[in-house]
């Protein structure tokens, strides 16, 4: 969600508030802060008018222009395509110095004078892919146009803009009503949400639809944009929201849809067609139709590209995201991305507020009918909750009528007596369903900050309970996963179906699969928790990290939603952060990355996974089941080759172990001999195909009293068919010290005369 400064101030007087104390007051309320981007002209660019504009011989691109800039008249060699006789102007002026570090001089293009430039709103340094960045910068619906006057003197060329980052639960805030409300609240601001008429309705046309719709509300109107110039102001604050738009008219629709959070869609429509517009309700959704023509999925999907025209139907419309979502779900049918995701997310219900938003602007725009409305009656959530049971959440006594403005301010209806509070929750925050999120929104408000400390009342007891022991052993894998060098990720229950089925995972049957009430991109339960990962790993790509190392414990799901509890690791690029020790790091490799997996949940073997195991995500030749005390736990591997090159990964690994499996092993203890441990390497040839892992078994089967631990130290490869493994040998005795003639019956006489019988291994 963006928003800029001046854009809230129309609802909201933040203007003696600095960036700072905005950025952290957003963060406390939960809408967390992605950065703040403040927009400066830089000096010496002014406002200018083309007084004479003709193509310069032989070019095709360049314009030689006569421009106005207020202290003269200055030749300006332009290539922009746009630049027209007439039209008003940004001018770097000679001597100006552009954000980019463009600094602008006298000098000739073709043989001709160049005294400045035309500016273009990137140049400016505004980045947005709005047509107000095609080309040149236009500046023709600027109010109060003075030549001549710096661009960085008007207030709209002086802001700030917003990006938030918005949890899936709070559409509410999806537009700059919602996030002035917020900021009003913690402020103590006066909030204003009205829109006060500048244009009547003018009832040329008399507008009649007929209605068959089951769930959607809507309003519709006809209007003209014959006259619409749509202020500069509005055009500019939709390049900073990076809202692209087809014409004038769409761009009013999404300037009014991004300040109420009504979902506004415009269609064409022409004088024979007046007469014959309906809502219907086809296979599950509400769509409107122009001569039985379908143009829209209400809300969800638009079937007609808007064209330009002399007539317009404007449409608001509302439609409860939880039928949305669960329709859009069953279907599995396209959506048009930006009108869905406000849909789902929780779009604003008050169409007439919408309505008075477009009877505000006057822009040229003519409402030529009358309005067509259709406003469904709600059944507003309604909570019963006590002040005893806020402060018993919040852990301190909040003052009733502190309680009281909270809830107000949010739009709660909240009449109380002197114990109880009888609310009325607004549509627009159908995430509110429970005396829990009300107590949490005042505690949002209030900041958990200043909520002061209450020492802990407790007694020592003796806690015996599988749920504590599962705590302390979950805890305790999370400190040495840290230790180990991984950050923790958590993630939603949730993920994407179709990720799922790409990298090969199972999914949830669908009979047994959940419906997720907030977002439709999450669309089923989680079988595994690599997915979640790997996404987590490409946002920390995109914030130019190059060592990412992520652990989550989670419970996942079997296809028929039988649940088990995992801790997943993942390891992406260099095996660590360049230093003074070591400037240019290695990339990661298996056995590191195995390695440090090992320091979370101890030693463990490796067994090649077989052929029909395999799924699309594992690499071929580098993914091994996890084995420790004989038991498979788990899964390693590479990720595959065409995934990494697919996500533009480096070398990326992963792997996802049962905590039931290590959860409840017993440790054992062995008596320690006070004589000396001895070495020796067995360097052998086997074949390609024969793992360590088969070795390994075979020398525990001997049961060598004498035999400590074993472990490669080394591994060679000879050629296609063999390699060479070297295997150190640890060797102790409880009854003397090992001389060499008992460490050549071990190795050579025990441990190599088997291999050699029983596998075929050489000496190298």
């Amino acid at each position: 969600m963006i928003v800029s400064r001046n854009w809230l101030n129309g609802f909201v007087d933040i203007s003696a508030i600095s960036n700072k104390d905005i950025l952290n007051t957003l963060d406390s309320l939960g809408l967390e802060v992605e950065s703040i981007t403040t927009v400066g002209i830089p000096d010496k660019v002014v406002v200018g008018r083309v007084l004479e504009c003709e193509r310069v011989e032989g070019s095709s691109k360049l314009n030689n222009c006569k421009v106005d800039v207020g202290s003269g008249v200055v030749d300006i060699v332009c290539g922009a395509s746009n630049v027209a006789k007439d039209m008003f102007v940004a001018v770097a002026v000679v001597g100006c110095e552009l954000d980019n570090g463009m600094k602008i001089e006298a000098r000739k293009l073709k043989g001709l004078d160049s005294n400045g430039m035309i500016c273009s709103l990137g140049e400016l340094g505004i980045t947005s892919s709005t047509s107000l960045s095609d080309g040149i910068l236009s500046l023709d619906n600027l109010k109060d146009l003075e030549i001549g006057k710096a661009l960085n003197t008007y207030d709209i060329f002086n802001d700030d803009i917003i990006e938030i980052e918005l949890t899936a639960n709070r559409g509410d805030c999806l537009n700059v009503i919602g996030v002035a409300r917020e900021l009003a609240l913690k402020f103590d601001l006066k909030f204003n949400e009205t829109f006060k008429p500048q244009i009547e309705i003018n009832e040329k046309i008399k507008l009649d639809i007929k209605d068959d719709s089951s769930n959607v509300d809507f309003h519709y109107c006809v209007i003209s944009d014959e006259n619409l110039s749509l202020d500069f102001q509005k055009e500019l604050f939709l390049a900073f929201a990076d809202k692209s738009y087809f014409n004038k008219i769409e761009a009013l629709a999404l300037y009014i849809r991004h300040t109420t959070g009504v979902n506004a869609s415009v269609y064409n429509i022409n004088d024979d067609e007046l007469n014959n517009i309906s809502c219907d309700n086809q296979d599950g959704f509400d769509v409107l139709k122009i001569n039985d023509d379908m143009q829209s999925k209400i809300s969800i999907f638009r079937e007609k590209e808007l064209k330009n025209s002399e007539k317009y139907l404007l449409e608001f419309s509302y439609i409860d995201p939880l039928i949305a979502n669960e329709t859009v779900y069953e279907t599995k049918i396209k959506t048009s991305h930006e009108l869905f995701y406000f849909t789902q997310r929780g779009s604003n219900n008050n169409l007439d507020m919408a309505l008075n938003c477009l009877l505000s602007i006057d822009d040229g725009q003519e409402i030529i009918s009358n309005v067509v409305k259709k406003n469904k009656t709600y059944n507003k959530t309604k909570i019963d909750i006590s002040f005893d049971y806020i402060n018993n959440v919040i852990g301190n006594e909040i003052d009733k009528q502190k309680c009281i403005d909270i809830l107000s301010g949010l739009g709660i209806e909240s009449p109380s007596d002197e114990f109880f509070l009888l609310l009325e929750i607004p549509i627009f925050r159908h995430d509110i369903v429970s005396k829990q999120d009300v107590a949490e929104e005042i505690l949002r408000v209030i900041g958990i900050d200043n909520i002061n400390a209450i020492p802990l009342a407790s007694r020592d007891v003796k806690i015996n309970k599988d749920g504590y022991n599962k705590y302390l052993f979950s805890k305790n894998l999370r400190k040495a996963s840290k230790i180990a060098g991984f950050s923790e990720h958590i993630s939603f229950l949730f993920t994407e179906k179709k990720t799922l089925l790409e990298y090969g995972f199972p999914v949830i049957s669908a009979d047994k699969d959940l419906i997720n009430p907030i977002s439709g991109e999450l669309d089923t339960i989680k079988t595994t928790n690599i997915v979640n990962l790997l996404d987590a790993v490409l946002i920390n790509k995109k914030h130019q990290f190059n060592d990412i190392s992520l652990f989550e414990i989670a419970s996942i799901f079997d296809s028929d939603r039988n649940e088990r509890e995992v801790i997943s690791f993942i390891h992406s690029g260099l095996n660590e952060k360049a230093n003074i020790k070591n400037p240019k790091p290695n990339a990661i490799d298996f056995y590191e990355f195995a390695n440090n997996i090992s320091e979370v949940i101890g030693n463990f073997d490796l067994e090649l996974i077989n052929d029909d195991e395999l799924i699309d995500i594992y690499h071929p030749y580098q993914s091994a089941n996890i084995i420790q005390n004989n038991k498979k736990i788990g899964v390693i591997s590479k990720v595959h080759l065409n995934v990494l090159a697919k996500l533009k990964l480096q070398d990326t690994f992963f792997a996802e172990i049962d905590l039931d499996m290590i959860r409840n092993e017993n440790k054992s203890y062995q008596n320690i001999s006070k004589f000396p441990i001895v070495y020796r390497d067995l360097s052998i040839v086997s074949e390609n195909k024969q793992g360590f892992y088969i070795i390994k078994k075979h020398i525990e089967s001997l049961d060598i009293k004498e035999l400590v631990r074993f472990y490669p130290c080394d591994l060679y490869k000879i050629d296609d068919k063999e390699n060479s493994i070297s295997i150190r040998f640890e060797l102790q005795s409880f009854e003397k010290t090992l001389e060499e003639k008992d460490i050549e019956d071990v190795v050579m006489g025990k441990i190599f005369n088997s291999l050699n019988t029983s596998l075929g291994l050489e000496l190298r």
